[in-house]
């Protein structure tokens, strides 16, 4: 355990913790792979709360920034693979799913205790700031990142 809590902290004093999962297609999207634009990191159990109203408040975002170059990496950790599926057709932007669901290394890695949680990354793939909310705060540091 102090060994596997040793590479956690060697990974985070890295800065992003690059994550690597398959989409509904079976395709391996890399997080590391979007350097060069402004991503919101999603961490989300669409099981466990309204999805609905979560893909409607990413989408007002999406439709806003992604022509300047924002981007949205949602990581499901759904375990039904056809909720995950379900959902991920509906959406535009990345949605790649954990298949160890709520046992997954990235929990911890990122410290998720509730869902959905929101990490934004600029466009050299640095942390800049987390949200629980997807609210104005959010919105004044993705226009800040874009501009740079």
């Amino acid at each position: 355990r102090s060994q596997e809590l040793k590479q956690i902290l060697m990974e985070r004093s890295k800065g992003v913790i690059d994550i690597t999962l398959p989409d509904i297609n079976g395709k391996n999207i890399s997080l590391s792979s979007l350097k060069g634009k402004v991503v919101l990191l999603d961490f989300v159990y669409f099981s466990n709360e309204n999805p609905v109203k979560h893909v409607f408040d990413l989408r007002n975002l999406y439709q806003k920034y992604k022509k300047r170059g924002f981007e949205i990496y949602a990581v499901s950790f759904d375990e039904d693979y056809e909720v995950f599926e379900f959902i991920s057709k509906k959406i535009p932007w990345i949605c790649v799913r954990d298949e160890y669901s709520l046992n997954s290394d990235l929990l911890v890695k990122y410290n998720i205790d509730k869902m959905p949680n929101y990490f934004l990354l600029n466009k050299q793939g640095d942390i800049v700031s987390r949200h629980i909310f997807i609210d104005s705060d959010l919105e004044a540091n993705i226009e800040k990142l874009l501009k740079k």
